[in-house]
C-alpha cells in the first residue's frame, strides 16, 4: 500500500513539473535556475554558520558551481541531442522540464536550510512540505489511507 502512495505522490511531481515546462519559456527556467543556484548559496552559507557553526569553505562553494556547470552543461546537451533528430519544439520542452526539476531541488533544499535557521517559523516547514509532498502523508493519514511515516528512520508513527 505504501508503494502505491509513493507512486502517486511521485506522480504529482511529474505532472507538476510537466504543466511548469510546458508553460514557462526555457529563457526563464535558465534565469530561474541561476536565481536558485545564488540564493542557495547564500542559505546553504548562513546555514552552515548559524546551525553547524561552520565556517565559509572554498571547496563547498567550487563545488557548487561545478554543479551548476554541470547542471548547464546538461541542459546544453538534452537540447542539442534532440534538436539534431530535428525536433527543436521537443528539445526545448524537454530542456524545461529538466531545467525545472534542477529549480524544485533547489527550491525544496533552500527551504530545508532555513527551516533549519529559523525552526519557530512554521511557515517554512510548511512550505518544505508542500515543496516535498510530504503534506500529502499527513493527509492521507487523517483519512486512515496511508500510515504516517517518520521520514528519519522510516517507521510508522501511532
Amino acid at each position: 500500500m505504501e508503494n502505491i502512495w509513493s507512486n502517486i505522490e511521485q506522480i504529482l511531481k511529474i505532472i507538476w513539473l510537466i504543466l511548469i515546462s510546458i508553460f514557462a519559456p526555457i529563457k526563464v527556467a535558465i534565469i530561474v535556475l541561476t536565481g536558485a543556484f545564488a540564493l542557495n548559496f547564500f542559505v546553504g552559507f548562513k546555514n552552515d554558520q548559524i546551525v553547524h557553526g561552520r565556517n565559509f569553505s572554498l571547496e563547498k562553494a567550487f563545488k557548487g558551481a561545478k554543479l551548476l556547470f554541470l547542471f548547464y552543461a546538461l541542459s546544453f546537451i538534452i537540447f542539442m541531442s534532440i534538436s539534431l533528430f530535428g525536433e527543436h519544439s521537443l528539445a526545448g520542452e524537454v530542456t524545461k522540464f529538466f531545467t525545472w526539476v534542477v529549480n524544485w531541488w533547489y527550491v525544496t533544499n533552500i527551504l530545508r536550510n532555513s527551516k533549519e535557521m529559523f525552526p519557530e517559523v512554521k511557515v517554512l516547514q510548511i512550505l518544505y512540505d508542500i515543496a516535498t509532498i510530504q503534506i500529502l502523508d499527513f493527509i492521507f493519514a487523517r483519512f486512515g489511507l496511508s500510515p504516517l511515516k517518520n521520514r528519519a528512520d522510516g517507521k510508522e508513527e501511532n
